[in-house]
């Protein structure tokens, strides 16, 4: 009887587990932390200097020291796969520029089960008559594309921000572009939590990614490079976006710190870990010609996105 007793525990508590989360991880063949290692600032500006000024010197130059750099259809497969009987019932969001993008693309690949759907936004209105809320509830609600969703990952306060236009963030050039950045991404943040809170809805703010411009001017170029301003403002930018986002947690009360509205994924990490890889300096997605030596290395970001949701959403995507 006591038997009997002991397995209908054991039954029930495997059950109960089963309707939290069920989660399998699978790695590649080489572990990519350890080959992002393996790119130094020192074998960086090595393999720069031997280049020519092209593309495919300076990737032959990094196989010699990884894999990363000639990843091929035996690293495709996902490097963390995240199932969740909650996680199926969210609706996702992922709106935002082309990192946003990539994002999304890999989410995809970790087979979570769950709704999810890419809005193109490439920046965000910077005026004083926009109403931020009312702008990003609008995207959060529209039944028309799979809406309301219960997570969004929302970025377009980076890179973009760069572009030589009328409506870049930088056409008074009397105005200093780090203060301009602070007061963009402080304002988004503090409005982009309120409405979290009032919605329900989980926000992940996603922060500006640094750009390799060296990279990204080597042969061939990145197609638009001339439409950008320095690109070094991107790092800077970076820098702001972790430091207004502690700002605003420090700002909040305990049960909200415990509980935040808002939530920062940071794809700077990345880019300083991995450095070195993006074929255009921007897009860890991005490819050029076979020829030229270098692969598309999104896959980097899987382990990255299944990390940062069963860290940070253990009831919904990790094991409790």
């Amino acid at each position: 009887m006591y038997f009997l007793s002991a397995l209908i525990t054991v039954i029930t508590l495997l059950t109960n587990a089963a309707d939290v989360i069920v989660e399998s991880t699978v790695h590649f063949g080489k572990d990519s932390s350890f080959e992002c290692a393996k790119i130094t600032p020192s074998v960086i500006k090595a393999a720069i200097t031997s280049s020519n000024g092209s593309k495919a010197n300076y990737f032959r130059f990094l196989q010699n020291i990884t894999s990363l750099s000639r990843v091929g259809p035996a690293f495709s497969t996902s490097a963390q796969r995240v199932h969740s009987i909650q996680g199926r019932k969210s609706k996702v969001l992922f709106l935002g520029d082309s990192i946003v993008r990539e994002l999304s693309e890999s989410f995809g690949r970790l087979r979570t089960g769950s709704y999810f759907r890419y809005t193109k936004v490439m920046r965000w209105i910077f005026a004083p008559d926009y109403n931020i809320q009312a702008g990003l509830q609008s995207y959060i609600r529209d039944t028309r594309r799979g809406g309301p969703f219960n997570t969004v990952f929302v970025g377009g306060l980076g890179v973009h921000f760069l572009l030589r236009n009328n409506n870049s963030l930088l056409v008074d050039l009397k105005e200093s572009p780090v203060e301009l950045h602070r007061f963009l991404v402080r304002t988004y943040l503090a409005a982009w939590a309120d409405l979290s809170s009032e919605l329900d809805t989980q926000l992940i703010f996603v922060g500006t990614i640094p750009l390799e411009a060296a990279l990204m001017h080597l042969y061939p170029p990145k197609g638009d490079w001339a439409a950008f301003f320095d690109f070094s403002l991107a790092e800077i930018w970076a820098d702001i976006d972790s430091v207004e986002y502690q700002r605003l947690v420090d700002s909040w009360p305990l049960s909200m710190k415990l509980n935040p509205p808002l939530q920062f994924f940071n794809p700077a990490q990345l880019a300083q870990r991995c450095g070195a890889i993006r074929c255009d300096g921007m897009h860890f997605a991005s490819h050029v010609a076979k020829e030229y030596g270098c692969y598309p290395s999104a896959f980097l970001w899987e382990s990255e996105i299944a990390e940062f949701l069963v860290s940070n959403f253990p009831r919904t995507w990790g094991l409790i």
